[in-house]
């Protein structure tokens, strides 16, 4: 496990902890007090500060980074180089260059690279994808499918989750890749950005998970075209 913060502890030490054919063998975290007290608290055997050090002393069948979103890229890219299969939290990376570099890299090394994307198994899209699936029936009561509409509210999901470790330390923000991809000119928009990318990336995979990749493609191209005529008028 790499990352021991909120959503780390909460959302996956605790699932973890729960699978009988799962062994949590080794945590990194670079707020050492933190990294220590989750260890403690959930009976991990070794603690480094240093992922890279971790994943050089054992023999890992997998790594789960949950990191801060503009960390998740550059710590995948070693992970992935080392052979370790690799879950992380969406987005994978804030840009296609970088994105595109990982799915490449993950390929050639033959590995398993899976991304968090969790509302595929909400039940409300389970029962939609049924539906979808049986393509004559749906044709036969609805007619041709020729639309389709996604929205985002985002809301608040911690709703009944405490109980997570905390301490003084502050967050690391040190990162060598970039944070943003290359055509947005300053921070605020960096920021407006990655909270785009974080929301809105379920609703680019479930198009994905609904249609299909070929569909997928239709679909970009057409927003890309009507962005261009938007910005030409």
């Amino acid at each position: 496990m790499i990352g021991s913060g909120f959503v780390g502890q909460v959302a996956h030490i605790n699932s973890l902890q729960n699978q009988k054919d799962v062994e949590l063998v080794a945590l990194s975290e670079l707020r050492q007090k933190l990294g220590q007290k989750v260890c403690q608290k959930y009976n991990i055997k070794k603690f480094y500060k240093n992922f890279e050090e971790m994943i050089n002393e054992n023999q890992l069948d997998l790594i789960i980074a949950i990191v801060r979103r503009y960390h998740t890229a550059e710590v995948a890219y070693k992970v992935l180089s080392k052979g370790i299969n690799l879950f992380t939290e969406k987005p994978m990376a804030p840009s296609y260059e970088q994105a595109n570099k990982l799915l490449n890299l993950s390929k050639k090394k033959k590995l398993n690279y899976i991304i968090g994307n969790m509302r595929r198994f909400d039940e409300g899209i389970q029962f939609v994808k049924n539906i979808l699936k049986n393509k004559n029936k749906l044709k036969k009561q609805f007619g041709e499918l020729i639309n389709f509409k996604s929205y985002c509210y985002a809301g608040y999901d911690y709703c009944n989750i405490d109980g997570d470790i905390r301490t003084d330390e502050p967050p690391p923000i040190k990162t060598s890749w970039p944070k943003y991809p290359s055509w947005i000119e300053n921070k605020k928009l960096g920021l407006e950005f990655e909270k785009f990318l974080n929301y809105f990336s379920h609703d680019i995979n479930l198009i994905r998970y609904f249609f299909g990749n070929k569909f997928f493609a239709i679909s970009y191209h057409f927003s890309i075209l009507s962005i261009l005529i938007i910005s030409h008028v």
